[in-house]
């Protein structure tokens, strides 16, 4: 990870120039960065961080995601500084800046944030995958927080309760246990949980593809048969491959 908040610069307008960004945004973002360094050598610090972008953000712009607080005109000013920060910890800019803000807190918190990094540092996976297991592991976490409870107070109930409380669609729901079977899994292997209790975990019946209707009003046959092209050898061709298929 790159501190020094120079070389950190330099890397990053390469990657500007390289996805070939307009030339005035290109300058905007540039003179952002220039205001931040003028507000680093002022504060005496040469390493930049995550932290340290926060509190600028914070101190000159009201907040460091997308809230009421920040102006459009600022809205600029700390999308620049969120793109330092973001490929400083993942070696490339976030997709957008962020309303929300998710924030890993106690035990359990930790163990996402431990099994986040093993995602993105071991598995490769791609950022918006990683997010995308972020926000369910996030609505988890917060779950069990609420209610005081840690990982090894896990049963079939509270795995179910919590999918019950959230309201997920069949197709999130699907996705959010599979998420969370996985994390689980990783954090019984590691020696985070005492026990596996990815195996409360319950499979559900979601199929992913679409179901293809079996059967055609006459109407339908007709309109399909009507809409073929017949005049070419092709069309000929495709006229008969349908009246072989549907009649």
């Amino acid at each position: 990870m790159v501190i020094n908040f120079k070389k950190l610069v330099v890397l990053c307008e390469d990657e500007l120039i390289s996805r070939e960004y307009g030339s005035m945004y290109y300058q905007k973002i540039r003179t952002e960065w220039d205001r931040l360094n003028q507000w680093m050598e002022e504060h005496r610090y040469t390493d930049f961080s995550e932290t340290i972008g926060f509190k600028y953000c914070d101190e000159v712009l009201g907040d460091h995601i997308l809230t009421e607080k920040v102006s459009k005109k600022n809205q600029i000013r700390l999308r620049a500084v969120r793109m330092l920060i973001s490929y400083q910890k993942e070696g490339d800019f976030e997709f957008r800046t962020p309303r929300v803000e998710r924030i890993f807190s106690g035990d359990i918190g930790k163990t996402i944030e431990l099994y986040l990094l093993y995602t993105r540092n071991v598995l490769s996976l791609s950022n918006e995958t990683i997010k995308n297991k972020e926000q369910y592991l996030y609505e988890f976490h917060v779950f069990l927080n609420e209610r005081g409870l840690s990982l090894d107070d896990l049963n079939m109930d509270i795995i179910e309760s919590f999918f019950v409380s959230m309201g997920y669609s069949l197709a999130s729901r699907h996705n959010g246990g599979s998420t969370l079977r996985i994390f689980l899994r990783y954090a019984y292997d590691n020696g985070l949980t005492k026990n596996d209790y990815s195996i409360f975990v319950l499979a559900d019946n979601y199929k992913k593809h679409c179901k293809i209707p079996t059967i055609y009003e006459e109407s339908e046959i007709s309109s399909m048969i009507a809409s073929v092209e017949r005049s070419s050898a092709i069309g000929k061709r495709d006229y008969l491959i349908l009246l072989l298929v549907l009649w």
